[in-house]
């Protein structure tokens, strides 16, 4: 009973956290990108409108790992050089926001003296909003080709954890070269 009731509690953790996130693709449909065969990941930019301090080495180091391990599970590629069919670059940007919220009076809270009555309850809060968009650009066109935008609330943009789900959650759409035939 205790380990369906933890299972459950998990399931519902990991169907929130997932919820949190939004992502929109851009796509060129001219473009078949299951022609393409080889990529290389380059180094983006990260921007952090905050105390914090995002290491651009190691988010890049983590960015590269995950948009590699995404590709190659579809049947591209990676190289290092300038043969590369397809460039991948990125753009991360972490703020801190804040919200606010005036419940009204007796705004769910009681009151222990009558002078309370109509004073006005308000609750905020503040977290790290982290947004981030891959870019894919043939490099002989000069043209994106592919892109992904995804916004989700996340501790730090800089966790790997947090950044492997976002590529997870871009790249889930993206076609692979292991096409499944139709009978």
């Amino acid at each position: 009973m205790l380990r369906t009731l933890l299972l459950c509690g998990l399931g519902l953790c990991l169907a929130l956290s997932a919820a949190g996130q939004t992502v929109k693709i851009r796509t060129d449909e001219s473009i078949d990108l299951t022609t393409y065969s080889t990529f290389r990941v380059d180094m983006g930019e990260v921007v952090a409108i905050s105390d914090y301090k995002i290491d651009e080495k190691t988010f890049f180091k983590n960015f590269k790992e995950s948009v590699t391990r995404e590709l190659t599970e579809r049947g591209y590629t990676a190289v290092e050089d300038s043969t590369a069919q397809l460039v991948i670059s990125y753009v991360g940007e972490a703020v801190v926001k804040m919200d606010t919220e005036n419940l009204g009076p007796l705004g769910q809270a009681p009151v222990t003296d009558p002078s309370g009555v109509n004073a006005s309850r308000g609750w905020s809060r503040e977290y790290q909003q982290g947004s981030i968009v891959i870019d894919i650009q043939d490099p002989l066109r000069k043209k994106m080709v592919w892109q992904a935008t995804s916004s989700v609330e996340i501790v730090t943009l800089g966790d790997g954890r947090a950044l492997n789900s976002v590529v997870y959650k871009c790249f889930k759409k993206y076609p692979s070269k292991y096409k499944k035939k139709r009978k």
